[in-house]
């Protein structure tokens, strides 16, 4: 396991193991009441999931090298967006992106700080996937082992592509309300300000407008209402309130954006029936 607030390397003893994946189920577990993360009694949980899907994101893991000529990490896809962990050491969590400054600036989930600017200068993002150049433990420490989470960039504009469900939009903020667009109904937004020392805010449609998670801390949820935070999900896009953390007058900021369903129950769906097996949906995004 893993803590989005902490730096600390990845933890095998403190409260039981996620060994029974299926496709379509997760187990969680409880070891006590002091380290019940996932599963106390009559407390509230939302899980957001990922997997694999060839040609729009990837999660797997590789090793460092320590030199300037890094490790080549196949996707087998361009890259726009990428969180990274070392695991078997103490290093903040990173998030890099094609949207600030190609890959160079990084944040810190784990961390309030603003904006790394040239933090990772010397990544090389590749058609294929990236080849990780920097010598820093942060992401490619000699032997240090990482994980990864890669999103494809949207390789064209002709056919459906990988942006009807990921977008990375960088705005400006105005201190008051504003719509952020985006290229599709989103369902999580993960919002970080560049330059203030403020935590990021999670956003999902499951709990609803103003509801905020923040990754850097082992907070409960806070109900800022009175339009603070993101305060719809809109048709191409969200809406920010007033917040400083994520609409500073001035300020720069980032989103990274997901759709993870259909709104409005209008697209093809998968049909069974039939003598002739037929999957009659295209559009795997």
């Amino acid at each position: 396991n893993l803590y989005f607030s902490t730096s600390a390397e990845l933890d095998l003893t403190s409260f039981g193991a996620y060994n029974s994946f299926t496709n379509s189920v997760f187990p969680v577990t409880r070891q006590s009441a002091a380290t019940a993360h996932n599963n106390n009694n009559n407390i509230d949980y939302i899980a957001y999931n990922f997997h694999s899907v060839d040609g729009y994101q990837k999660v797997d893991s590789y090793t460092g090298n320590g030199s300037a000529s890094g490790p080549i990490v196949e996707t087998g896809f361009e890259p726009a967006f990428i969180m990274i962990k070392r695991t078997d050491s103490t290093e903040d969590w990173k998030i890099i992106d094609n949207k600030r400054n190609n890959f160079a600036n990084s944040l810190e989930p784990n961390e309030s700080i603003a904006e790394e600017n040239n933090n990772n200068s010397n990544f090389v993002p590749t058609s294929n996937g990236f080849q990780m150049n920097d010598i820093h433990g942060d992401y490619n420490a000699s032997g240090g082992e990482y994980i990864y989470l890669a999103i494809a960039a949207d390789p064209d504009t002709t056919t459906p592509t990988v942006e009807n469900s990921f977008d990375v939009v960088t705005y400006t903020g105005n201190g008051g309300t504003q719509s952020i667009d985006t290229d599709f109904k989103p369902d999580l937004v993960w919002v970080k300000g560049r330059v203030q020392n403020q935590h990021s805010g999670i956003f999902d449609s499951v709990r609803g407008a103003d509801l905020w998670l923040r990754s850097g801390t082992t907070d409960a949820e806070n109900n800022f209402g009175g339009g603070y935070g993101v305060t719809s999900f809109d048709t191409n896009g969200f809406t920010v309130g007033s917040g400083s953390a994520i609409n500073n007058n001035g300020d720069g900021n980032v989103a990274w954006c997901w759709k993870a369903g259909d709104h409005d129950d209008n697209l093809p769906q998968i049909n069974t029936e039939g003598s002739i097996d037929s999957v009659v949906s295209v559009n795997a995004e």
